[in-house]
């Protein structure tokens, strides 16, 4: 299965989870999501992302590849990026613009 990837607002596109990682650092911890069951993890970093100062951030860890976060993301006017890890779960950065 090729790896799904996904930016939007954040310039190049990480090429994997460590990338993402070092990338954006400034996000602190990280929410991990993957034992909650869908549409949870999406709601949760829905909610996370509403409490975001300007120029805030977050990483989440999703039990798979969250396809149907991104355009709510959009929506909102937050840039993310997210990758599909090998075992598909998926990393995802958000950022409140400053």
């Amino acid at each position: 299965m090729e790896r799904a990837r996904a930016s939007q607002g954040l310039g190049a596109t990480p090429a994997d989870g460590r990338e993402l990682l070092e990338r954006f650092a400034d996000a602190g911890a990280i929410l991990d999501l993957r034992e909650l069951e869908a549409p949870e993890p999406m709601q949760r970093i829905l909610e996370a992302a509403a409490g975001l100062a300007p120029g805030g951030a977050l990483l989440a860890r999703t039990p798979c590849f969250p396809r149907m976060l991104f355009p709510q993301l959009e929506r909102r006017r937050l840039a993310w990026a997210a990758v599909e890890e090998p075992d598909e779960t998926g990393l995802v950065y958000v950022r409140r613009p400053a």
